[in-house]
């Protein structure tokens, strides 16, 4: 069984992980797809926005999903063990 401590490095790490190629994949889209021109509003342009998200290849669209289950999964097992050594009058950091 892994210690609270290698449980947290695996959340972090499915985390970081997770972020990083959601953030490629937006930079990407980004970059093909810029705002208007004329968007003056805050944030992205939400025209842009919705078309960015329709040309989303599949195979990206389940690398994320896939990533977001591991960092949910690891976050799961934290929790658990948290809970279990909380149960055992441990210290759980």
């Amino acid at each position: 069984m892994l210690s609270i401590e290698e449980l947290e490095a695996t959340f972090r790490s499915a985390q970081a992980e997770l972020e990083s190629y959601s953030e490629q994949v937006a930079a990407k889209y980004r970059a093909m797809i810029p705002d208007s021109p004329g968007w003056t509003g805050p944030g992205p342009d939400p025209e842009a926005a919705v078309a960015r998200s329709r040309v989303v290849s599949d195979t990206e669209r389940v690398k994320i999903a896939r990533l977001r289950q591991a960092a949910m999964e690891a976050s799961l097992l934290l929790a658990r063990a948290r809970m279990a050594s909380r149960f055992e009058g441990g210290e759980d950091g």
